[in-house]
């Protein structure tokens, strides 16, 4: 892994090699193992810094977010926040966060954070709005309660406030 990576540093140094190191952090991020993952970020970091591998990045978060495993999630929420921050899959991170708000614990962890990171982009409104929305008229009190922690996070300044509003 670590040879196969120092490679395509040096491809991209020659600018070469983008497509395969596209397909190859696509494919690794959602491996079980948590190193060839961690390759997989930052190889799609490197991308970032060079304004390749968007697509194929935002298609590897949608599909490590659907993942069984926690650490594939977790490494797929750190490619939507990546993703996001380069203002790159507004639209897919946020249906994204909004399918799973209602979900564990932790997932609902991760659609607070790409929410977050979202609102700090002055996108996302509408699709945490829905997905509160929808939560909140759940009958479970646990569902209700993700669903008014989202509302919390959307009250944070006017703008939000709006959108929370018409929420409640």
């Amino acid at each position: 892994n670590d040879w196969a990576f120092n490679i395509f540093e040096t491809l991209f140094e020659k600018n070469k090699g983008f497509k395969e190191a596209e397909e190859a952090a696509e494919k690794e991020i959602t491996n079980q193992s948590w190193n060839s993952q961690d390759k997989a970020l930052q190889l799609f970091a490197i991308l970032f810094a060079k304004n390749q591998g968007f697509k194929e990045a935002t298609q590897a978060a949608e599909k490590g977010f659907a993942d069984q495993d926690k650490d594939v999630r977790e490494s797929a929420l750190k490619l939507f926040k990546a993703l996001v921050e380069k203002d790159q899959a507004f639209k897919e991170a946020a249906q994204t966060a909004g399918t799973v708000i209602g979900s564990s614990k932790y997932e609902n962890d991760c659609a607070v954070i790409i929410f977050e990171t979202l609102f700090a982009k002055n996108q996302g409104f509408k699709e945490a709005a829905q997905a509160a929305e929808k939560e909140i008229t759940n009958q479970s009190w646990n569902r209700q309660d993700k669903a008014l922690t989202l509302c919390a996070i959307l009250f944070t300044n006017k703008k939000r406030f709006q959108v929370a509003t018409q929420v409640a």
